[in-house]
């Protein structure tokens, strides 16, 4: 059926304050799963999939309130999981409160809570309904003619076990006529390209478009070459991104700690995307070194952001343990050990030379992409 859900203006206060609730409790999350040189980056990897798929839906319902209030169209193929979360959430605190009602004097609240508890338990109803009508997917279809896409949604209306007139019934935006859909299901267009984009949609199908053949920007982008990555770099590295990864977590912590945060989802902006881009080069390289590492080429197009960030918070830890050379030596020889200055010389050298190397590599990219 369709992966379109509204939600009644009713409830979308309610949704909206119950989501913000979960985005600090992801926040939250990040603070404590999100460490410096960390190994263990599952918890974190859920909690950030979380968060941004709950920013996500305060985009969808909105994240400031709207007067008047307006019902509201979204597709719980893409917010199912953080919908049901909200929608419960919210229909449990209204259960709640709705429990008490007896003790509330004013005829005014109580009927507010009646009418709350009421929406949010026929929402609930019709969200878990329709959510679980979805598991139905016919896979990839690839569609040339008109007749690929009539056999495609014939069989997608035999799987609900629909008819052309019932399907008309529920297309109530931009509403199709039953002859319209029996005709396109025998390879005959009688309806718009928006009308049929909207029977797809409803029928819970997505249409991807592919190229056959590259593009000259893809043409361009495979000729620049990759950015090599050494098996020796890749440690300190990794805790350059993980140190991108420590301070987009508490940008996003910080913001979810004022009042007024929902009024500016502009404050997610940089540390979601700085999160992801740090997040997408872990993914390339790994997150826990290893014993034996490898040599690893790295698309420069997709992640030069990233790795600026982090060769820069590389080479800033590399100059400060230059910096301290000389007293960490004096401590090592007063509990009898070796020095290390110079070893300590030769990384920071070394280091130097990779970052001078690659920031040469990204400038040329920019430079080309001007």
């Amino acid at each position: 059926m369709s992966t379109m859900v509204k939600i009644p203006a009713a409830v979308v206060g309610y949704l909206r304050e119950s989501a913000c609730g979960e985005l600090d409790d992801a926040s939250d999350a990040f603070t404590k799963t999100i460490r410096v040189g960390s190994p263990t980056p599952q918890p974190f990897i859920e909690h950030r999939g979380y968060f941004n798929a709950v920013c996500a839906l305060l985009d969808e319902l909105g994240w400031l309130p709207t007067e008047p209030p307006a019902d509201i169209e979204i597709n719980l193929g893409e917010h199912q999981t953080v919908l049901l979360t909200v929608t419960r959430e919210a229909r449990e605190a209204a259960e709640h409160a709705y429990k008490e009602i007896e003790k509330v004097k004013d005829p005014g609240k109580r009927q507010q809570l009646t009418e709350r508890t009421h929406a949010l338990r026929n929402f609930t109803l019709t969200v878990e309904t329709q959510a679980r009508r979805l598991s139905y997917d016919p896979g990839p279809t690839r569609v040339r003619t008109v007749e690929d896409l009539g056999a495609a949604i014939n069989a997608c209306l035999k799987e609900y076990e629909l008819t052309a007139e019932e399907m008309a019934e529920v297309s109530t935006i931009d509403p199709v006529d039953p002859d319209a859909i029996r005709a396109l299901e025998h390879g005959e267009s009688k309806i718009t390209l928006k009308q049929t984009l909207r029977l797809l949609n409803m029928l819970g199908l997505n249409v991807d478009l592919s190229r056959r053949q590259p593009t000259p920007a893809q043409t361009r982008r495979h000729r620049t070459p990759p950015l090599l990555l050494r098996a020796w770099i890749q440690p300190p590295l990794r805790s350059g991104l993980i140190t991108v990864l420590a301070i987009a977590a508490q940008g996003i912590s910080a913001n979810a700690a004022f009042p007024d945060r929902e009024q500016h989802p502009d404050w997610y902006s940089d540390p979601r995307r700085n999160l992801e881009a740090a997040c997408a080069v872990l993914d390339v390289i790994g997150w826990a070194d290893t014993e034996q590492g490898t040599d690893i080429e790295i698309d420069l197009h997709e992640h030069h952001g990233a790795l600026e960030e982090a060769l820069e918070s590389v080479l800033r830890t590399a100059e400060s343990d230059l910096n301290e050379a000389d007293t960490v030596d004096a401590e090592r020889i007063a509990e009898g050990q070796a020095p290390q200055k110079q070893a300590t010389v030769e990384r920071v050298q070394a280091l130097r030379e990779y970052a001078a190397s690659a920031k040469a590599q990204i400038q040329a990219l920019k430079a080309s992409q001007r």
